[in-house]
């Protein structure tokens, strides 16, 4: 899981440790990235183990 948070927060960890301002393009990217990674993992664990 850490290698895939990778991509999406590298231009948070650029803007907190760098200074450097992300465009809004590449802070949407990164959001749909997370909220789709989060909602893939979240539909894992709702799904019984008889129903796989």
């Amino acid at each position: 899981m850490l290698g895939t948070l990778e991509t999406p927060l590298a231009p948070l960890w650029g803007w907190l440790i760098l200074s450097e301002i992300p465009r809004v393009a590449t802070v949407a990217g990164g959001t749909i990235v997370l909220v789709t990674l989060v909602r893939h993992l979240g539909r894992g664990v709702r799904v019984q183990p008889w129903q796989r």
